[in-house]
């Protein structure tokens, strides 16, 4: 119904000017029955949209359909299908993506079937998993938007074990984890963690939140999920701010490279307008010109304070810049007995235990 000036805009003008890929966002967040039971309306949009790439020389299709009920799964896996074959089939070379939640509570969202079928055409390339709003708008209790680890035992989502459910579906080579550059901002009982939310949150982006550090006051830090918060008031009204900044940012990147998924996504670009501590932690965490600690933390996928998950699969690369010895202190190590494992390696010229 709108393809906000998709073939003049700036923004995809000065991407490709630069040689970057440039994928087109369809979304579709109600009436969802309506289209996929049509078949002569998916023909016609999968038309127009090979037309619309076709126009500006542009790489893929990335799908942003929310809140679809679970009486729509089989639809949407034929669609997503139907998609790739005719994009792919037109424009070689091409990418197709599907958005996906980071807690698929309806099940409705087949990514198993999306990217394995015996004619490789049909064949999704990627999922990009929505790894925010854990947290959201509504919440009873305040907590971080994309918590690394959970907060608490009793709600035990977060992106470990997002990860973790998607892995155990398909390879991390099709799975591009989104993060993102904004927090919630609740009225809260209290400024303890936790806290019950007496009202709906307003999202922050992180520019919001570093203009207005006078607003917030001193950034705290919750070590449970690695998250920073802030706690203030307004008048007598309590205020809880959850938001990534880049220290935390980092660790989720650190997840990343510990999975080996494809990548990353953002939400949104434009969201750190003006600050470039983001971009500094992509750069040292998923490019060639990382400079790599002698000294941190690791944890299992359960984080500080929580087990880690069934069917978890994983290596550790611990490899800092310049050094010429490793050794790993272990202040608690336990695994469950007759199913998990641990091993211990030695290698010439430094000393290397893993488990």
């Amino acid at each position: 119904t709108n393809t906000h000036n998709w073939s003049t805009a700036a923004a995809v003008t000065a991407a490709l000017n630069n040689g970057k890929r440039v994928h087109l966002c369809v979304t579709l967040f109600s009436d969802h029955a309506t289209f996929l039971g049509n078949s002569t309306a998916q023909n016609t949009l999968i038309s127009n949209l090979i037309t619309a790439l076709q126009q500006r020389n542009a790489h893929g299709i990335n799908i942003d359909f929310e809140s679809v009920p679970s009486a729509q799964k089989d639809n949407l896996t034929a669609f997503m299908k139907n998609l790739s074959h005719q994009v792919h089939t037109a424009i070689p070379g091409s990418f197709i993506s599907i958005c996906v939640p980071a807690v698929d509570w309806s099940g409705t969202f087949d990514v198993l079937n999306m990217t394995n079928d015996a004619t490789s055409t049909k064949n999704i390339d990627w999922i990009t998993i929505m790894g925010y709003d854990y947290y959201w708008d509504g919440s009873s209790q305040a907590g971080p938007c994309d918590p690394l680890y959970s907060l608490t035992t009793g709600y035990n989502y977060n992106l470990t074990k997002t990860l973790t459910y998607y892995l155990n579906k398909i390879p991390a080579s099709k799975i591009i984890l989104g993060l993102p550059y904004y927090g919630k901002d609740w009225p809260t009982e209290s400024n303890a963690v936790v806290s019950n939310t007496t009202g709906d949150a307003t999202s922050r982006t992180y520019k919001y939140v570093r203009d207005n550090a006078s607003t917030f006051g001193t950034k705290l830090w919750n070590n449970t999920t690695y998250t920073p918060y802030y706690t203030y008031q307004v008048s007598t009204q309590w205020h809880q701010c959850w938001i990534s900044d880049a220290y935390a940012y980092g660790r989720r990147l650190d997840l990343v490279n510990q999975r080996g998924v494809a990548g990353i996504g953002i939400w949104a670009l434009g969201y750190d307008d003006g600050y470039s501590d983001m971009w500094n932690m992509i750069k040292n965490k998923l490019t060639s010109c990382a400079t790599v600690n002698c000294t941190d933390t690791i944890y299992d996928m359960g984080g500080p304070d929580r087990n880690y998950y069934d069917n978890e699969n994983y290596t550790y690369t611990i490899q800092p810049t310049g050094a010429t010895g490793l050794s790993l202190n272990f202040s608690s190590f336990n695994v469950e007995a007759n199913y998990d494992t641990r091993s211990e390696e030695r290698r010439v010229g430094k000393e290397c235990r893993s488990r």
